[in-house]
């Protein structure tokens, strides 16, 4: 065999070996794209259930909450009961918010305010692990009849809180 007939062999096995490290280095780069394709996908459709949740805890919490107002029985965090009927301006802002725990998750009454005569403007969070989900309602609270429900004038899902007054903003 000549030497020009084994370089061309050689330079074949070359090119063949080339060929082949190409696509398996091609052939793990995909598998590894869809492997964190798949996780990516997981975590977020977790994400996306642990948010469907924490709405769920924070409408909760805000039904709670309006039944309070309905029934004239607000209680802050701090044992301090709130008089909804006399139409004057009272202020539940809670440091340590009213909580419903269930398991791990729970749900918050973050602030109870009446911003004037009859209006009352509520905030209530829901948490689920790192998830949080953030609702402002606005009920107005006729004094008389008493137990006269309260009516919703305004339901908003927030991004975050502003501090009171401010009005929440929708994301």
């Amino acid at each position: 065999m000549s030497d020009q007939s084994f370089n061309v062999h050689c330079r074949h096995g070359y090119i063949a070996l080339l060929s082949i490290l190409i696509v398996s280095a091609m052939a793990a780069a995909t598998v590894l794209i869809l492997f964190v394709t798949g996780i990516t996908s997981t975590m977020n459709s977790a994400d996306s259930f642990n948010g469907r949740l924490a709405h769920a805890l924070s409408e909760a919490c805000m039904e709670r909450a309006l039944q309070s107002l309905t029934s004239c029985d607000i209680l802050c965090h701090d044992g301090t009961q709130l008089e909804c009927d006399d139409g004057t301006a009272a202020t539940c802002s809670m440091a340590a918010p009213y909580e419903i725990v269930f398991g791990s998750n729970k749900c918050q009454i973050v602030a109870f305010v009446n911003t004037a005569a009859n209006i009352w403007r509520i905030r209530t969070t829901g948490v689920v692990g790192t998830v949080k989900k953030y609702i402002e309602v606005e009920a107005s609270k006729t004094p008389l009849p008493a137990l006269l429900a309260a009516g919703v004038t305004a339901w908003r899902e927030c991004l975050a809180f502003p501090a009171l007054p401010a009005l929440c903003v929708a994301p």
